[in-house]
């Protein structure tokens, strides 16, 4: 067994990586990583990297950005520690009970084109960033994995930032090779 698990935890790492696709998907035409995301260790469950986008080729990005909204500027500042609609004091563990709209389902992996995906699959799974909803367009994006974001003035593309904080399930921190396979593989599968 490898470190941490791997070898075990691998089919879980696969089906995670896949539901971060979920918010890769309509971030942009293009997907560009940060040169300073963290490197994936050799032990890594991901195929190769997908060949590297020429950065060079591409319009320059603006600034790193801590949250980008469509229509106005973002509602929460940058850092915030939760959206005013959470209470942080509220009981920790038990269960939810959710009415779900599908009565069967035959996938927990929602980017799948095929299949029903069972209901509530948003709820469980992280995604590079997070929409509130509690702005009245609903078009503020904040970091979840991502803990930053930039783009060029023509919004060919947009890069983001990984949180070095961010983890899998099992500790292993999450890399910028996992959100490329993510992605390549949502490609692949839809």
């Amino acid at each position: 067994m490898g470190e941490g698990g791997r070898e075990k935890d691998a089919p879980m790492h696969a089906l995670l990586r896949l539901a971060i696709a979920a918010g890769v998907l309509a971030a942009a035409p293009a997907l560009a990583l940060a040169d300073d995301a963290p490197a994936a260790d050799a032990s890594s469950a991901a195929p190769a990297a997908a060949p590297k986008i020429d950065l060079a080729s591409l319009p320059p990005p603006g600034d790193w950005l801590p949250a980008t909204s469509i229509l106005d500027q973002p509602h929460y500042p940058a850092g915030f520690t939760h959206f005013n609609y959470v209470n942080v004091n509220a009981p920790k563990g038990g269960s939810v009970r959710l009415n779900a709209l599908n009565q069967t389902f035959d996938t927990l992996n929602p980017i799948l084109d095929k299949g029903t995906a069972a209901d509530g699959l948003g709820l469980i799974y992280d995604t590079l960033m997070s929409q509130a909803v509690d702005e009245a367009d609903i078009a503020g994006s904040y970091p979840d994995i991502a803990n930053a974001l930039r783009y060029p003035a023509d919004l060919s593309y947009v890069t983001f930032r990984i949180d070095p904080n961010a983890k899998w399930h099992d500790g292993v921190p999450i890399t910028a090779d996992d959100v490329v396979w993510t992605f390549d593989k949502s490609v692949e599968l839809n």
